[in-house]
Parts: structure tokens; C-alpha cells; sequence
């Protein structure tokens, strides 16, 4: 199920998008969908504490509301970071505020039915291709091969000769050296943080000094000696100051 949000204080305009959206979809994806219509960045964060996004059509003039669109999408860069925000206005002087925020297109609303199609599909087309990169293990277990696609592992550990790959709903042990492993993995999103662990920047929900926090309250350390690299890595991944 593809799941889309469209949030804008204009309730006719988000209406309006959304009947556009649909049809659009209709002809581009044959995958099911879901798109819901939002009328504040309150009603937006409220609904992100509990559902996630795969697509989110923000816009950045939010009226008096607490935050603005882009606001919003450096939050959601963090929060749902494999998320595709696609910004729509009615004021092109917010071009260079969007490169603020990691986003996968800017639209003016003037131009929306002309543009709107072409950010849908690039989107879709960037949510397949996260799919598509795998990771070729042989569980150690199992005596199994397994193709791990990489957006769903959170972060890789190596222990007493033992590697665990966790995902969001398997762990995966084999033997192969760390250093193997990083070979295979796309940089970003994953960077090295400790001699012992790899991290996927898409599962993380903060980074401290010494450690990232992942889903669930997941703590993977951040050694010193990487310390530095890390998060040079981090302020280009998200496009924001760490």
C-alpha cells in the first residue's frame, strides 16, 4: 500500500490535489493506495505519532500554524527519513528554502497539473529503487542465502566473529568480516560509526554524541575515532546542521 499524505491549510486546494493525485496514480502505479488530506502542521505531527508516509505533499506556507513546511520536512527527514516530500507553493521565493530540506521536488501551485505528475513519478520511482538494493548474506543459522533489501536493515554488528544484520523484523548471522559487508552497502545512507558497527541513517530517530537512537530505543554507539566522520555524513544526508 502506497501511503500518501497531502498537507495545506487551503481545504479546498488540498481536496482539490487530492482528486488530481488519484488520478494520476490510477494511470502511473498499478500498487494500491491510500492518500490523506491534512489541513495544518498540527494535524500533520499529530498523525505522524502514529502512521507513517511513503509520500508527503507539504506545503510551506502553513498560514499561522505552529511551523512551516519547512520546518516540517527537516523534522520528517529525521522521523521518517525514507519518506519522498514533494513541496508545493504559491510563492516561488521559497526556492532556496527548500534545499533546506532533503526533498524529492518543488512545485508551484500555479503550475501544479503540469508538475504534479512528473514528481509523483520520480518519487515512486525512488521508492522502488530503495527497494531494489540488496544485500546477499548466507545465514550462519539457517544455512541459507538470503537477499536483504538495504533499506530495511537498521544497523549491522559484528561480535566475536559473529555478524548480526537487523532489519525491522528479522536478524540475520553469518561469519563475513565487517569490512566485506561495508563493501557491498550503498554510503550513504549506511556509515560506519564504530570498528563494530554499521548504521542505516534512515532508521535513526537522534544522534547524540556517542550514539545513535534507533526505532524502539536501539542505542548504536558512535566510537570517537569515528566521531567526526559520522557526522559530516550526517549534515549531507539530511541537508541540515547536525
Amino acid at each position: 500500500m502506497l501511503n500518501i499524505a497531502i498537507c495545506d491549510d487551503n481545504e479546498f486546494f488540498c481536496d482539490g490535489i487530492a482528486k488530481i493525485l488519484k488520478k494520476i496514480l490510477q494511470d502511473c502505479t498499478p500498487q494500491p493506495f491510500n492518500v490523506t488530506c491534512l489541513y495544518s502542521a498540527e494535524e500533520l505531527i499529530n498523525v505522524l505519532k502514529t502512521e507513517s508516509f511513503h509520500i508527503i505533499l507539504l506545503d510551506i506556507d502553513l498560514g499561522n500554524n505552529i511551523k512551516n513546511g519547512i520546518n516540517l520536512g527537516q523534522e520528517i527527514n529525521v522521523s521518517l527519513p525514507l519518506c519522498q516530500i514533494i513541496f508545493i507553493t504559491a510563492h516561488l521565493s521559497y526556492v532556496s528554502q527548500v534545499y533546506e530540506v532533503k526533498h524529492t521536488y518543488f512545485a508551484l501551485k500555479s503550475d501544479i497539473r503540469t508538475y504534479l505528475p512528473l514528481a509523483l513519478t520520480k518519487a515512486i520511482s525512488n521508492l522502488e529503487e530503495q527497494k531494489n538494493h540488496t544485500l546477499c548474506v548466507k545465514d550462519k543459522d539457517k544455512n541459507t542465502t538470503f537477499f536483504i533489501p538495504q533499506n530495511t536493515i537498521i544497523y549491522i554488528e559484528h561480535d566475536k566473529r559473529v555478524t548480526k544484520i537487523v532489519t525491522e523484523d528479522n536478524i540475520y548471522k553469518n561469519y563475513d568480516k565487517l569490512d566485506d559487508i561495508e563493501k557491498s552497502l550503498y554510503s550513504p545512507p549506511f556509515v560506519r560509526c564504530h570498528k563494530s558497527f554499521i548504521i542505516n541513517l534512515n532508521h535513526i530517530n537522534s544522534f547524540q554524541k556517542t550514539v545513535f537512537i534507533c526505532m524502539g530505543n536501539v542505542k548504536v554507539p558512535i566510537s570517537r575515532s569515528h566521531y567526526n566522520f559520522v557526522a559530516a555524513t550526517f549534515r549531507k544526508f539530511i541537508g541540515n546542521t547536525v
